[in-house]
């Protein structure tokens, strides 16, 4: 699966900037599989190299269970999968732990609920709640799905987009294994 994959399947749009230029930095250091420069990565993924950093470090420690990056002062940087582990993991990885596709989720197993209740489950400030739904619904556009407001519930004009969008996503964020469903 690379960028292109997720941004035809409209999720895309829900990631925020720092997980975009993560997936491309782990997509670019998979598909080149050898050393890169940092400034040359730094470029393909439009950040500095202070950034990069932060972006290596984060990657270390939250997906330290399936890559490995191996750093040199004279060669750059490259990634080695731990195992069986593939990019894949990492979509999944970030799609379970994204706070606006978590929302998104949520929203689809609890709908109608107040938004006194919402920021309360999720732990953030009405202003950020009010943005990741703008957030969501611009990326909804789309397909015609939108998050409605007051209480909170996922419409769509056609059912089947709304059916496809969350299968897509759930085939993408648990695979064929893992599924959030009861029973």
């Amino acid at each position: 699966m690379d960028t292109t994959k997720v941004l035809n399947s409209g999720l895309l749009g829900m990631f925020t900037t720092a997980e975009k230029r993560r997936l491309i930095l782990i997509e670019t250091l998979t598909s080149k599989q050898t050393w890169m420069e940092l400034e040359t990565l730094a470029k393909v993924a439009d950040c500095s190299l202070k950034t990069l950093a932060t972006d290596f470090n984060f990657i270390e420690v939250a997906w330290s269970a399936i890559v490995k990056l191996e750093q040199s002062k004279k060669l750059g940087v490259r990634l080695h999968y731990i195992r069986d582990a593939k990019v894949e993991h990492i979509y999944q990885e970030i799609l379970r732990n994204s706070q606006n596709f978590e929302f998104s989720e949520r929203l689809f197993f609890q709908p109608f609920q107040s938004e006194e209740d919402w920021l309360k489950e999720l732990f953030i400030s009405e202003s950020s709640l009010y943005r990741m739904v703008q957030t969501i619904n611009k990326s909804y556009s789309g397909i015609n799905v939108e998050i409605i407001r007051r209480p909170y519930y996922i419409k769509a004009k056609e059912e089947r987009w709304l059916r496809l969008h969350f299968s897509n996503y759930f085939v993408k964020a648990y695979g064929n294994i893992i599924w959030p469903f009861k029973g």
